[in-house]
């Protein structure tokens, strides 16, 4: 275990932002500051993603391009760097502007604490796996990476960097589903995890604000991606990592910008293998669409558009969130929002999944009843935290399921399916595998595969076809602990991190025998994979990449760990033929 020590260089007060003193008390700062850790003002809560009220081990100084780091050693050679800066902090003139280089710093700079994470409003579903604590503190100067490595010295590991999701609204490289202890201990490769740019800060768009630097005006998180990618290129051999081994993973909304990245030639060189969890059809808008919502939230706030750079952080942030949530306002922009914009560079193609799929290895998953986080997500206290209410009658059940399709279905392909034959083909495959009819669950599993797995299994069978390299298929099949149900949206974090003991995620998934088996096994395909481009173990040596003949997907879940099954609910596939 780490032994405990004074931290003697403090992370600077401007990087961390205000905490209040209400806030310090409940996060039992000021009891930290008593027992003689040394605290910096403004720092946040001793969270267990990085910031331990516990003596620890420093680390021997690493050198980057900006400076020496020293972190913590956890227990052998396993060592933890926390909040390592890898571009300036994106404000003052630097607000709504491409990141640019840090200036770099003298000595040795502290990295046992974390970075801010982006301002953020964390609530509702998003609070159901993102512990609030381990957000703060919280600070439009957020771009910060972690780093977690087996060892220094004697070889080069392979590395995983985790991009976090969120909407591109919440989250953070430091929340405790993410934690990269055990995957960097277990499956012996150096993770990274970062913090980018969220919001109105990573998204917010207007012509007037294209950077004479580089010609980009938005895209700003999807920015710092690229820059921490960037970073990781050039310093992670110092972390014991192999520049020519990087792995990228996302989840949810950044399994999306992760697509976007691969997307673009020019970033090849930045990655060698792709892991995308939970993605959905990308969604994106025009220049035209994102000025004109820049322009509504300016005359919102009674300024101009470049007056919104000068604005406190929390005011535009929180405007903004006011903004995004009036419906009769966003009625008149004609589809303008706070989304990703094609603007040919950064992000070049948001089309039909299966098109121009690099060819590098690619694992793919998604979880069994994904859309539960949007209908039925219930928390530990059986308090229902989903933002939307399910169906209760038959008569409510064809509307919901038209509203989906509205909403959700590929624009520009082919007709979909009627709703009424969606219903009953659905209600089918759930009878013949003795799931409740209800209307509420008829209409998650169809969401579901609307959403998340259609558009997961299509991808995978364009990508196998078109390559060389073949795109492997999974599936999270572990029910959440109760009284949560089934298996939603982002309940594979804690798994594939190995991180469900923590006592926050444990009331969420559970913390049983079955629970590390299938965690244990999901852990194991994530580094293999890391390591061979293959998530193969001994127990799953069926596993194939996802073709249009075997259709071959690994079920993850009971007292197993994993099970590898052959075209798994073929008849709620065939139901959009559009995903064939």
């Amino acid at each position: 275990m780490p032994q405990e020590i004074e931290v003697t260089s403090p992370v600077p007060e401007e990087r961390l932002g205000a905490t209040t003193e209400s806030s310090r008390r409940a996060f039992g700062l000021d009891a930290v500051a008593a027992s003689g850790i040394a605290v910096a003002a403004g720092n946040g809560p001793p969270a267990r993603a990085g910031v331990p009220a516990r003596r620890a081990d420093p680390s021997e100084p690493v050198h980057t391009q900006f400076g020496s780091v020293r972190g913590t050693t956890l227990s052998g050679s396993l060592t933890r760097f926390l909040g390592i800066p890898y571009a300036a902090a994106p404000i003052g003139d630097l607000r709504f502007r491409s990141p640019r280089p840090h200036r770099g710093w003298r000595g040795v700079r502290d990295a046992t604490m974390p970075g801010p994470s982006s301002i953020q409003t964390n609530a509702g579903a998003s609070a159901w796996i993102y512990d609030s604590a381990t957000l703060f503190p919280l600070s439009e100067d957020c771009l910060y990476l972690n780093v977690w490595t087996p060892g220094l010295r004697a070889r080069l590991r392979p590395v995983l960097v985790f991009i976090h999701g969120g909407s591109a609204r919440t989250g953070s490289g430091t929340v405790g589903c993410i934690d990269g202890e055990h995957l960097a201990q277990s499956g012996d490769v150096v993770v990274v995890t970062l913090n980018y740019r969220l919001g109105a800060m990573g998204l917010l768009s207007h012509p007037t604000w294209t950077d004479p630097a580089t010609g980009f005006a938005g895209n700003w998180g999807v920015q710092d991606q690229l820059a921490a990618l960037g970073w990781v290129r050039k310093n992670i051999e110092s972390f014991g990592g192999d520049p020519d081994n990087v792995t990228i993973a996302g989840q949810s909304s950044s399994a999306g910008d992760v697509r976007h990245l691969t997307l673009q030639p020019e970033n090849r060189g930045l990655y060698d293998k792709v892991i995308i969890s939970s993605i959905k059809l990308s969604s994106a808008q025009t220049r035209e669409q994102a000025a004109s919502y820049t322009e509504l939230l300016a005359r919102r706030l009674g300024t101009s558009v470049e007056g919104l750079r000068s604005l406190p952080a929390q005011s535009l942030h929180d405007a903004e969130v006011a903004l995004s949530g009036d419906r009769k306002a966003l009625a008149t922009l004609g589809g303008g929002r706070l989304a990703v914009i094609v603007d040919g560079r950064t992000v070049r193609d948001v089309s039909y999944f299966g098109k121009n799929s690099p060819d590098v290895p690619l694992l793919i998953g998604t979880n069994r009843n994904e859309q539960f986080i949007q209908y039925n997500l219930i928390d530990p206290t059986g308090n229902r935290v989903s933002a939307s209410l399910p169906p209760a009658t038959e008569d409510q059940l064809l509307p919901a399921i038209r509203a989906e399709l509205f909403q959700n279905y590929p624009a520009g392909t082919i007709d979909p399916p009627p709703a009424e034959l969606l219903r009953d083909t659905f209600r089918a495959a759930m009878e013949e595998s003795r799931a409740s009819i209800l209307p509420a669950y008829v209409l998650m599993e169809t969401a579901t595969e609307l959403v998340r797995r259609g558009p997961a299994s299509h991808w995978a069978a364009s990508h196998t076809a078109q390559n060389r390299h073949g795109a492997y298929l999974y599936e999270l099949n572990q029910p959440l602990a109760p009284p949560g149900e089934g298996t939603p949206h982002t309940a594979d974090l804690p798994f594939e991190f190995g991180t469900f003991r923590e006592p926050f995620l444990a009331a969420r998934v559970g913390s049983n025998r079955t629970v590390a088996a299938v965690s244990d096994a999901l852990a194991e395909a994530w580094t293999t994979f890391a390591h061979t481009g293959s998530p193969v173990t001994g127990n799953t040596s069926s596993w194939r990449p996802y073709d249009r003949l075997s259709r071959t997907v690994a079920d993850f879940g009971g007292p197993r760990g994993v099970t590898v099954t052959t075209d798994p609910r073929a008849q709620e596939r065939l139901a959009f033929p559009v995903f064939l």
